[in-house]
């Protein structure tokens, strides 16, 4: 249960790393930041403490596909779980490609009228799934931005927490001793 549970934490964490990662390259690619703010945010040195950006969608950022060479892995599969898991996918495939194409057919059927074309940016619109929430109107530089938390102050105010609670408790432990004599 250990193990599977730092594995877990293991793959949250580096899940959100790479979803910071991509938020900041999607700001790079949009033109917001100079690419090199990803140096500079790599330096922990000169930046401690991450900004408070939104993190891109984990959608498109999830690992799928692994290969290993012929002959280097022995599987072992059950043959009723490779039944249900090719059952589920065949019908989760065939689910969003019927909302795909429904989706399909009402945008070209939008598109086909140049009225309602003028009125929306095509491509922009396309990404915005996919992109960190935004909540101001003009954009603020990443290393201009409030910032989280450094790790020591993370940890110090851990340590302090776990005092207090500690001491809370010691307090409780007093009261309920002092109510029984």
């Amino acid at each position: 249960m250990i193990v599977l549970l730092s594995v877990h934490h293991m793959y949250c964490m580096v899940s959100l790393q790479i979803r910071c990662i991509a938020s900041v390259l999607f700001l790079v690619g949009r033109g917001l930041e100079d690419p090199s703010v990803v140096d500079q945010l790599l330096d922990v040195d000169s930046n401690p403490r991450r900004p408070q950006y939104g993190m891109a969608s984990e959608v498109p950022l999830n690992l799928f596909s692994c290969d290993y060479a012929t002959g280097e892995v022995d599987w072992c599969y059950d043959e009723e779980a490779i039944r249900q898991v090719v059952a589920r996918f065949q019908a989760l495939w065939t689910e969003h490609q019927v909302k795909a194409t429904m989706l399909r057919t009402a945008l070209d059927s939008l598109q086909a009228d140049p009225k309602i074309m003028n009125l929306v940016d095509q491509v922009r619109d396309q990404l915005t799934p996919l992109l960190p929430k935004m909540k101001a109107k003009t954009y603020t530089p990443l290393l201009q931005m409030l910032k989280c938390p450094s790790l020591d102050e993370k940890i110090s105010t851990s340590k302090r927490l776990k005092t207090s609670r500690k001491l809370a408790e010691a307090r409780k432990s007093d009261n309920l001793r002092n109510t029984d004599v």
